[in-house]
């Protein structure tokens, strides 16, 4: 069980094979399209609105399904009081202090803009 938990996030995180050729679907590219489109806080904000909520629901089917706790180091624990404008405006801050990071896929890195940002405090380990 633990093995198809640990498959199912590796292809989470994987991305398309495609896009990790290019720029496309990458740090990269959602910093220069969010900073290209002139409404890019908004349209921005629902791609991130979308990704959060998504890896939301993936977590919690896991969670159900395996009894496994995703709630893992590295994880965001932003306040529910977050709004997508904030996380648009915490990835593009992390995007810029980082761009060693600008290959990564952009599911990768607006998951650790967020836990810089908002790390969880998880119990020490044993």
């Amino acid at each position: 069980m633990k093995r198809s938990v640990a498959a199912l996030v590796a292809l989470f995180w994987a991305g398309d094979a495609h896009a990790q050729e290019t720029t496309q679907g990458t740090v990269r590219a959602l910093y220069e399209g969010c900073q290209d489109v002139s409404d890019g806080e908004f349209i921005c904000s629902f791609y991130i609105l979308g990704y959060v909520e998504g890896w939301a629901a993936f977590r919690d089917l896991m969670n159900a399904t395996y009894g496994t706790d995703l709630t893992i180091e590295g994880n965001a624990c932003a306040p529910s009081t977050v709004t997508p404008a904030q996380q648009w405006r915490v990835f593009m801050r992390w995007a810029e202090a980082n761009p060693q990071n600008e290959h990564l896929p952009a599911g990768a890195g607006l998951m650790l803009a967020f836990s810089e940002a908002w790390p969880c405090d998880l119990p020490a380990a044993d």
